[in-house]
């Protein structure tokens, strides 16, 4: 039997449903696609989602997301996800893969044990340093047990 790599491109705790038995189930496929798949035909300019409300945007931030959008056009990614939960190489590249969601894995995962995100803010400016630095927040008054650490450690790789 063949394996199948799809990659979701927007995994988050909002894409994560339990079912009545507790098992996870995920929603909103709108940004997956299959890993050997060409961008849509619709996808030439990319969209990121932010998760604070964007109707204060400064203009900085507005030129800035144009600008990431207008990085897109011609290649063969797709700017797509949550500002805080987005891997490196969408960052940097406009390239996601299985390991992107792989990274958010892990930022669900610290979400999940620490109530915050690994790199917090609510816009680019702020954010994308974090990532692309991987300067990880750990929580200083409640350790994390150290295999959860670990685990953590290990998805969220700056080279994929």
């Amino acid at each position: 039997m063949q394996s199948l790599e799809i990659m979701h491109r927007d995994l988050k705790p909002q894409n994560l449903l339990l079912d009545d038995k507790f098992n996870i189930k995920f929603i909103d496929f709108g940004d997956a696609k299959k890993e050997s798949e060409p961008p849509f035909e619709d996808e030439d300019t990319g969209t990121v989602s932010e998760s604070a409300d964007t109707e204060n945007e400064n203009s900085f931030l507005s030129d800035m997301i144009e600008e990431s959008k207008e990085m897109t056009k011609g290649r063969r990614g797709t700017f797509v996800g949550t500002v805080n939960y987005l891997a490196p190489e969408m960052i940097q590249d406009c390239i996601s893969t299985c390991s992107s969601d792989l990274w958010a894995l892990g930022c669900i995962i610290f979400k999940m044990l620490t109530g915050k995100v690994p790199f917090p803010g609510t816009n680019i400016t702020t954010v994308y340093p974090l990532i692309l630095a991987r300067k990880i927040e750990w929580p200083k008054d409640k350790p994390l047990d150290p295999n959860a650490k670990d685990l953590i450690e290990k998805l969220l790789t700056l080279v994929p």
